[in-house]
C-alpha cells in the first residue's frame, strides 16, 4: 500500500487551544473538537500523523524575564523590543547579551519581524506545553490502530523566537 496521506498538525498545545492558556486563540477548543472528529472519521485514510510542539525555555529571548530596564523590571508582555531602544540603553538583555543583540539586529535587517514579548507560554514539561487532550485522544486512538505520530519540538533554542516549523 502507498502512503500518501499526512497531517500536519500545527501547535495545538494547551498555552493555545484551552481559554486558561497563556497565548489562548479565541475558539480554539472548538477547532480541537473537529479536528479529533476529523483524525476519527479519516482514520483508514490518514498514513501519517505529524504534531509540533512549541517549547520555551523560561529565560527564553522573546518572554519577559529576558530582559531588564533600567530600573530592574522586566517588559511587559506584547512589548516591541528594537535594536535602537536596546543600543539607548532601555532593554538590557540578562543572558547572552551578544548573541542578543545580533539576534535583534538580524531581524531587523531582514525587515519581517520585529522582536516582541511574549507571555511565558509553552513551558519545557508545564501543563501548557501539553497537546491539548481532544486532539491527544484522537492520537491514541489511531495510533492504537497500528499507525503512529511524530511529535515534532521547536523553540528549545533560547536566543530565537521559532517563527515556524521549517
Amino acid at each position: 500500500m502507498r502512503k500518501k496521506n499526512a497531517l500536519l498538525v500545527i501547535d495545538s498545545q494547551y498555552d493555545f487551544c484551552n481559554p486558561n492558556g497563556a497565548l489562548y486563540v479565541n475558539g480554539a477548543e472548538k477547532d480541537m473538537l473537529r479536528l479529533r472528529k476529523f483524525i476519527e472519521k479519516n482514520q483508514q485514510s490518514l498514513d501519517h500523523i505529524c504534531v509540533t510542539l512549541d517549547s520555551h525555555p523560561v529565560n527564553d529571548i522573546s518572554h519577559p524575564s529576558f530582559w531588564m530596564d533600567k530600573n530592574g523590571k522586566f517588559p511587559a508582555p506584547f512589548t516591541q523590543i528594537t535594536l535602537n531602544e536596546i543600543n539607548e540603553g532601555k532593554w538590557t538583555p540578562r543572558f547572552s547579551p551578544k548573541a542578543a543583540i545580533q539576534y535583534v539586529a538580524d531581524l531587523e535587517s531582514q525587515g519581517e519581524f520585529p522582536h516582541f514579548i511574549w507571555p511565558e507560554h509553552c513551558l519545557i514539561g508545564s501543563k501548557g506545553a501539553a497537546l491539548h487532550d481532544e486532539l491527544m485522544q484522537a492520537l491514541r486512538t489511531w495510533t492504537r490502530s497500528g499507525k503512529w505520530y511524530q511529535a515534532v519540538t521547536k523553540g528549545t533554542y533560547p536566543i530565537t523566537e521559532h517563527f515556524g516549523i521549517f
